[in-house]
Formats: structure tokens, C-alpha cells, sequence
């Protein structure tokens, strides 16, 4: 299946060093339709020996604030310049629904960003991702930070799925 993307999926305008031990969170509507996420991507401006820890929460309706955890994905470790993924996720999402997507590094990292949007962060020290997040800094840049969705999960509101059985039983 082909894999669509939502979030940040470009290098953006910009790049920035990002400190190691603090949560980072974006909220992103998915775009890409209802499925399955099975990648989380980010997308650094500079590789670094370290670890990235990446994630999805649930959102409350506030654009200032995640719900709970959906998704711990793991670590990448020692990510390269450009493009890092976790693939092999499966995480039901619905269509045009908002979704947060968090990461930790265990080490500084400079990734691409946009500016104009904004960025939530909070310290924590780096390490599985908690159950819940209350973030009380912003900052006014867009992490390039993806969710890749294959088709095929949960319906939106008011679709259907139907099924033509040929032949007899």
C-alpha cells in the first residue's frame, strides 16, 4: 500500500539547533485520510550520536495542549542528516482528525523547521514518552516532523465501506 504523509513534510524555511532532554510536540491535522499510521519521520538538518525518541497523542480540541499518549514508536539511534523514520507502526487514525506528534532527543539535534507556527516544549529528561504532557512554553516554529498513513483504517464521519458478494453460499 502506498504510504501518504501529514505534518510538516518539507525541509521548511529553516533550521535550529534543538536541545537534548526536552519534549517537543506539534499538532497536525491528518490530511493524509483515515488508516493507519505506519511511520513517524523527522527530518534533521544534521545527523548526531544520540538518540531521537518519536510519538503520537491523542488531541483534546486545545490547541495548546495533547491528550494522552497513543503511540510510543521507539528510538532511532545515531539519526543521519535528513530524513529518520520509524516504520512497521500501526496506529488507527481518522480522517481531517488533529493529532500531536512528540519527540525527545537524547542529544542536541538542529532540525528543519517553519516558522510561524507553533512549537509546544517542556524539560524532561529523555526516555520512554509519559502517559500525558502539560506543556507551558511555545514557540513560533513548525518541526519538519511527519506521520505516514496507509488507507484503509478507521472511516470518518458520515463514509461507509460496502461489500458485493458474487456467486452463492
Amino acid at each position: 500500500m502506498a504510504v501518504t504523509y501529514f505534518g510538516q513534510n518539507d525541509d521548511g524555511n529553516g533550521h535550529a539547533a534543538r536541545s537534548l532532554n526536552y519534549l517537543k510536540a506539534i499538532r497536525f491535522q491528518n490530511t493524509a485520510g483515515a488508516g493507519n499510521i505506519t511511520e513517524l519521520g523527522i527530518n534533521f538538518y544534521a545527523g548526531f550520536t544520540g538518540n531521537v525518541r518519536l510519538g503520537v497523542y491523542a488531541d483534546t480540541g486545545s490547541a495548546t495542549q495533547p491528550g494522552s499518549r497513543l503511540l510510543d514508536a521507539g528510538e532511532i539511534t545515531n539519526p543521519v542528516t535528513g530524513w529518520n523514520s520509524i516504520t512497521g507502526l500501526s496506529l488507527a487514525v481518522n480522517a481531517d482528525a488533529y493529532y500531536w506528534l512528540v519527540w525527545n532527543n537524547g542529544a542536541n539535534a538542529d532540525a528543519y523547521h517553519n516558522t510561524g507556527y507553533n512549537l509546544y516544549y517542556l524539560a524532561a529528561t529523555y526516555g520512554p514518552l509519559p502517559t500525558t504532557i502539560d506543556f507551558p512554553t511555545a514557540q513560533a516554529v513548525r518541526t519538519s516532523f511527519r506521520a505516514g498513513v496507509e488507507s484503509g483504517g478507521p472511516l470518518s464521519v458520515g463514509a461507509h465501506r460496502s461489500t458485493t458478494m458474487i456467486g452463492s453460499w
